[in-house]
C-alpha cells in the first residue's frame, strides 16, 4: 500500500488541471465520438482502444496521472532515505537545468481599471509561442494519503523545443511546456522534485483530404520524472482540449486517446465559453475561457467504476495571440468520481487518498529575457 501511495503522489498533478471548478456537461458515455473524428476514416475504432501487449515490468500509470497543465506534487515519504536538496530525479538536460521555483519577492500590481488588454484574443493561432521561462503565481494544496502539502507560491513553466511538424500532407506546430514541483519531504530536511513536460500540438487544419481532422490544441504526451522514476503518457490519437478556430460554444465537445503501452486512457470534455481578461502583473491580457474536465483510467475498464481512476475539472484561460499558451488555470483533481457521471453537474467530491486544488496565473506573457 505504501508503494502505491508513493507512486500516486509522484504522478498526481497540480497545477490542467490544473481550485474547485465545475467541468463540462457531456456524459462520459459519448466520448467514443472523438476517436471517430481524429483518426483516419476506415480505421477500426476498437484497435485504437485496445492497448498493445505490455512488456514485462512495464506498470500502468495508476492510480493517478498528472494534469496536462502542470506537474504533480512530489511524493510524500514519511520514512526512507531523504532526497538531497535540489535533486530533480531522472530526466533529460532540459529538465535538469530548469530553474527552481522562485520565491515571490515583490507584490504583483494589478492592472489599472481603465487599462485595455495588450492584444485581442483572436480565433486562430498565427504562430507558436515564444520560447523561454514564464512565471506564474499560485495558491493551492495537494493531499495525498492523508498528508497535505502546500504548493509553491510561484512556479516557472519553460516553453521550448518549438517545431513545425509535417505529416499526412499538413503541418502543425508542437512545443514542450516543462514545470518542476519542489516541496520539502515529510520528516526530513531534503527536497523532492517532480518534473513534468507536456507536449502540445497546435493544429490549424480543419480538414485533411481522405480523413476528418478537427483543428485544435491537443495533448501529444505528458511525461513526469522524479525520485520515484519516470511515467509517460502518449495517447493515440493526441487528445484535443480546444477546437480551432475558437468561438463561444453552447455545447460540449469531447477528446479521447489511449496510451498503447500502459493502457491508460484519457477522456476529456470541453467547452469554449467566452473572451475574458486575465490579470498579469500590471497588465491585462485577453484569453478564451475554456472548461476542460475528464478522467484518466485503464482502457480495459469503465470510467466511474475503474479502479485507480483519476478525475479532474478545470477552467483554463488560453491566449491564441501568444501562441495558445495557458494564462491561468483553475484545477480540482480527485480520486473520486462525480456523484452521477451522466448528469450535467460534474462537480467532484473530495478525494479520499488524492485531492489537489490550485489556481495559477501568469505574471507576464513575455518570457524572461525576451523583449
Amino acid at each position: 500500500m505504501r508503494r502505491d501511495l508513493g507512486r500516486a503522489a509522484a504522478v498526481v498533478a497540480l497545477a490542467l488541471l490544473l481550485g474547485g471548478c465545475s467541468g463540462p456537461t457531456v456524459p462520459l458515455g459519448l466520448f467514443v465520438k472523438e476517436e471517430k473524428v481524429d483518426i483516419v476514416l476506415g480505421s477500426d475504432q476498437k484497435e485504437q482502444r485496445v492497448p498493445a501487449a505490455r512488456p514485462p515490468g512495464a506498470d500502468p500509470i495508476n492510480p493517478g496521472f498528472p494534469s496536462f497543465v502542470s506537474p504533480p506534487p512530489p511524493p510524500v515519504r514519511p520514512t526512507g532515505p531523504a532526497s538531497a536538496p535540489g535533486d530533480q530525479g531522472p530526466g533529460d538536460d532540459s529538465m535538469q537545468d530548469l530553474p527552481p521555483p522562485p520565491a515571490p519577492l515583490v507584490a504583483c500590481p494589478r492592472p489599472r481599471a481603465d487599462q485595455p488588454p495588450e492584444l485581442v484574443a483572436g480565433s486562430n493561432i498565427e504562430g507558436p509561442p515564444k520560447e523561454g521561462d514564464y512565471t506564474y503565481r499560485r495558491t493551492g494544496a495537494a493531499r495525498v494519503g492523508g498528508t497535505t502539502t502546500s504548493l509553491d507560491a510561484e512556479v516557472v513553466r519553460r516553453i521550448n523545443k518549438v517545431a513545425t511538424i509535417t505529416m499526412a500532407g499538413r503541418s502543425v506546430w508542437r512545443y514542450d511546456s516543462t514545470q518542476r514541483e519542489s516541496n520539502v519531504v515529510a520528516g526530513s530536511s531534503g527536497h523532492v522534485n517532480a518534473v513534468t513536460t507536456t507536449t502540445y500540438e497546435l493544429d490549424q487544419n480543419a480538414t485533411v483530404e481522405g480523413s476528418e481532422q478537427v483543428a485544435g490544441i491537443k495533448i501529444v504526451s505528458v511525461n513526469t520524472s522524479s525520485g520515484d522514476g519516470q511515467d509517460s503518457f502518449s495517447p493515440q490519437p493526441p487528445v484535443r482540449i480546444m477546437t480551432l478556430p475558437a468561438s463561444a460554444k453552447s455545447y460540449d465537445e469531447q477528446g479521447s486517446g489511449t496510451d498503447p503501452l500502459s493502457g491508460t486512457h484519457l477522456d476529456t470534455m470541453f467547452r469554449t465559453l467566452e473572451r475574458v481578461e486575465v490579470e498579469g502583473c500590471g497588465v491585462a491580457y485577453q484569453a478564451w475561457r475554456q472548461e476542460v474536465s475528464g478522467v484518466y483510467y485503464n482502457a480495459s475498464q469503465t470510467p466511474g467504476v475503474a479502479e485507480g481512476a483519476l478525475y479532474f475539472t478545470s477552467i483554463v484561460y488560453i491566449a491564441p495571440q501568444y501562441g495558445g499558451i495557458v494564462l491561468r488555470d483553475e484545477l480540482h483533481l480527485s480520486d473520486q468520481a462525480p456523484p452521477d457521471m451522466k448528469t450535467s453537474d460534474w462537480a467532484l467530491p473530495e478525494g479520499k487518498n488524492i485531492d489537489v486544488r490550485s489556481v495559477s496565473t501568469i505574471n507576464s506573457a513575455v518570457p524572461k529575457g525576451a523583449s
